[in-house]
């Protein structure tokens, strides 16, 4: 089978191990990358991945780039925020390339964006290509998991979904977007700005309702600082007790005027029950814990790779796709 030609936009933490993990896949030959940070562009991508030369130069203008490369996807690593990648991505459409991208908020964009979602399922559509957002939350462990579970249990009456990440182990990115070293009153501000915290825990709400054929008459979300409790140390932190070690973010989702849907996702330096629990009742109860939980890092970088396997050679319509849409499982596994 020939390799599918992949291109890379963005290549920070997670676009690295994304490339890393390519670069070992024979379904895969990677045809570019791309990044506008100065400190990357013009560099061989090899150099950036610390294995050496790859004869791959890292550019700065991506979509100049892309015109020249023969890739049939992008894999598209730039930000959280549609508005903000949604031109990228367009461009990326008209060009004829499939897209798969870790912007959570494309996970499900009709919960936000309804006008920008349609503009990209049309324009998919129109190029014979598939857009796709996700990784491993949301797209997998807050929301396709519970809603695989969600199929044992015949009429279902509610969803509780628990995600506990220990920061320790975690790229710094993600430290920094969890506010980390912040003064509860900084926590506060940089919330307002949505410079930290999760995004994704709506789209996650939308893709299970939307499975579950519920509609969501309300959905209230609230994310509040979790505070060191002593000198706490990692890496460059030196937490002192009262500074951010963390936050807990919480959402319910009514459906009938019942609380149907319960999330709660916890970030934190040393928390004590790292894990994933999903349970699902109804006709019949279902628990699935996940102890220490699914690695973020890792499984969003996999899944990359899986999704654009399934988006380049899955049968199916085009457009705009949510993970429900795929197949349970590719095919044709990596190797």
């Amino acid at each position: 089978m020939t390799a599918v030609g992949v291109f890379l936009m963005g290549v920070g933490g997670i676009g690295s191990l994304v490339a890393k993990l390519l670069l070992q896949d024979s379904r895969f030959a990677l045809r570019g990358a791309a990044d506008t940070d100065a400190a990357k562009s013009g560099r061989d991508l090899g150099d950036l991945l610390q294995m050496g030369k790859l004869g791959i130069e890292v550019a700065s203008r991506p979509l100049e780039a892309l015109e020249a490369s023969d890739a049939q996807v992008v894999i598209h690593a730039t930000t959280s925020f549609l508005p903000r990648a949604f031109p990228e991505v367009m461009a990326c459409v008209q060009r004829g390339k499939h897209v798969v991208s870790t912007c959570e908020e494309l996970a499900y964009p009709w919960a936000r964006y309804p006008e920008l979602a349609s503009q990209l399922d049309q324009e998919a559509k129109a190029h014979g290509v598939r857009v796709l957002g996700g990784g491993v939350n949301p797209g997998m462990v807050m929301d396709l998991l519970p809603i695989i579970l969600a199929a044992n249990v015949g009429k279902i009456t509610h969803v509780k979904v628990r995600r506990v990440v220990d920061l320790a182990g975690r790229r710094p990115q993600l430290q920094r977007k969890a506010g980390l070293g912040l003064t509860p009153e900084e926590f506060q501000v940089r919330l307002q700005e949505r410079a930290i915290g999760h995004v994704g825990l709506l789209e996650s709400a939308h893709l299970i309702a939307s499975a579950l054929g519920w509609h969501l008459q309300e959905v209230r979300e609230q994310m509040t600082p979790l505070l060191a409790p002593r000198p706490m140390r990692h890496g460059a932190y030196r937490l002192s007790p009262g500074q951010v070690a963390g936050f807990r973010q919480e959402l319910v989702g009514i459906a009938g005027d019942e609380p149907v849907l319960r999330m709660e996702l916890v970030m934190a330096l040393e928390p004590p029950d790292a894990m994933d629990a999903i349970e699902i009742e109804g006709s019949a109860r279902v628990r699935a814990i996940f102890l220490g939980g699914i690695p973020g890092d890792v499984a969003t970088a996999s899944l990359m790779l899986q999704w654009a396997w399934v988006v380049a050679c899955y049968p199916g319509p085009m457009g705009l796709m949510t993970v429900r849409d795929l197949p349970l499982w590719p095919r044709q596994m990596g190797g």
